[in-house]
């Protein structure tokens, strides 16, 4: 470092010289009457109470306040004159703490003023005690090297009003432009996607490795579908980033729209994560909407965001929860408007396709391929005992003959690949505590699950799960009486009587 020392002071003191200012009074007395204040204030600071460190607190912060940053700023310029200062008010868009170029230790002669904002346990499966302490630095200096040059990194976190902000100051012995070079680059760096997934919920995007984990352990042989129905789909995303100059020469938009749909426990979301595997391209995950500015802010935030990234996957999973009619017409907008979703893939999956509006679901250039996850057929069930048959060749307790493989596969009708790895989990979760015979438990494991699904509730249908059962017409005798009560007095008149369903505005159930 090339840096020498004796401009740097402590910087907790300097900060708390300027954290909160004192702003003259228009009411304040003369000269002499302040003066006599003053006398007070001293005379009291001799004898302090018990809750001395309470008063200090007091004290020092319970003055009229103005920019604690801009006074700080005005500090540092005067500590370092002739440098180079550049304030950041929104620290958060530059991990200068991540940046893996950026060498960094802390000011020796400065105060460091960190503090534990978290404790984050290591996962029980890991097997490894203990955790990870998340420290925030609420104050502090930082020499700091990038390529050739050197700098000075400040960081505060102090009250501003109601509020609390976060404060970044770099300084420089020289022209400002290596400043700003380092802080497009870290900026830059921030913004990209290493190793992980962008995962929108509750409002906010996050980056999240973990997802981005899970998504490297899913392979296309793991994806029991018939070989040609994978192609397919495999062809539609690869081809898709493959074929930008094809897609320009037609003089077409280059995005496309899948959707994966069918009942559940039949593949989907395994063949997602296949998919997602399949490409180097940034892919942005939809967890949900909810949004504290609407749906429709949500919702340009998620294309703004996937036309920043582009060429990119973005993904949505469960589509019939997100879409709905009153926020319809604005998805459209986004998906095929007047807005550039160039090197856009959108894929989403739905159990329940025909809960989607003709106009999402059936519009060519919004989702140009459906591709149907039905219940597995007889060959498809087959395929999928050969699956097993693969990982139980080497277990001495597991006697699985070819003879076997095809009894179930022909006695399995009805079941999904859900219910299909249900019988053999549970099967060989029995086998481990009792002795007993692989074959005929197998059997009987698939033969209790088709009774289950044959017990299903009346009121629910098999064909359509999203149809609304309608009240008898002695439930809504016996509610609109218990109403009455409840009101005392007779109910509104021209309530219709036949029917009880959701209201879509209000999330309640409603009489129409």
């Amino acid at each position: 470092m090339k840096h020498t020392t004796s401009r740097s002071s402590d910087l907790s003191d300097a900060f708390v010289n300027i954290s909160f200012e004192e702003v003259p009074n228009k009411h304040s007395g003369s000269s002499s009457e302040q003066s006599a204040v003053s006398k007070d204030k001293e005379q009291s600071g001799k004898s302090k109470d018990k809750d001395a460190v309470y008063t200090d607190w007091k004290e020092e912060h319970s003055h009229e306040a103005v920019d604690p940053g801009l006074a700080f700023s005005n500090i540092l310029r005067k500590k370092y004159a002739g440098w180079s200062l550049v304030r950041v008010t929104q620290p958060f868009f530059f991990p200068i703490h991540g940046y893996p170029e950026l060498v960094m230790r802390p000011i020796p002669e400065e105060t460091m003023d960190s503090s534990i904002a978290a404790f984050i346990p290591f996962a029980r499966k890991s097997g490894r005690v203990g955790g990870v302490l998340a420290e925030m630095v609420s104050l502090g200096g930082f020499l700091c090297a990038w390529k050739s040059w050197d700098f000075l990194v400040y960081e505060a976190v102090y009250p501003m009003g109601m509020f609390k902000e976060q404060g970044l100051w770099v300084v420089h012995q020289g022209p400002p432009e290596p400043i700003y070079q380092l802080l497009t680059t870290v900026g830059s760096w921030g913004q990209e996607l290493h190793d992980e997934v962008l995962v929108y919920d509750q409002g906010w995007w996050q980056k999240d490795a973990s997802l981005y984990q899970e998504i490297q352990k899913a392979d296309w042989k793991d994806v029991i579908l018939k070989d040609q129905f994978k192609k397919a789909i495999r062809s539609s995303i690869i081809d898709f980033f493959k074929n930008k100059a094809v897609y320009k020469e037609l003089q077409v938009p280059w995005k496309r729209g899948l959707i994966f749909y069918g009942p559940a426990g039949n593949g989907k979301t395994v063949s997602l994560k296949a998919a997602m595997h399949d490409t180097d391209n940034p892919i942005l995950y939809v967890r949900t909407l909810t949004n504290y500015r609407g749906d429709e802010a949500a919702m340009a935030d998620i294309f703004g965001m996937a036309r920043r990234f582009s060429p990119c996957i973005l993904v949505l999973e469960d589509i019939d929860s997100h879409i709905n009619e009153r926020n319809r017409s604005f998805f459209l907008n986004q998906l095929d408007g007047l807005d550039d979703n160039d090197g856009i893939l959108l894929i989403a999956t739905t159990n329940h396709l025909e809960r989607l509006d003709n106009s999402v679901s059936n519009r060519p250039s919004r989702f140009d391929r459906k591709y149907l996850f039905d219940d597995p057929d007889e060959a498809e069930r087959r395929l999928y005992c050969t699956y097993w048959q693969k990982k139980l060749e080497h277990n001495d307790k597991v006697s699985f003959p070819d003879s076997l493989a095809d009894e179930i596969a022909k006695e399995s009708d009805t079941l999904s690949f859900a219910y299909l790895k249900e019988a053999f989990v549970s099967t060989l979760v029995l086998m481990a505590t009792e002795d007993i015979d692989f074959a005929e438990t197998l059997k009987a494991q698939v033969k209790e699950l088709k009774d289950q699904i044959r017990e299903r509730p009346p009121h629910v249908s098999a064909i359509n799960p999203g149809s609304v059962r309608c009240a008898s017409s002695g439930e809504l005798a016996a509610t609109r009486e218990l109403l009455q009560r409840l009101s005392g007095g007779e109910i509104q008149k021209g309530l219709s009587t036949n029917c009880i369903m959701p209201s879509a505005n209000t999330g309640l159930r409603r009489w129409i």
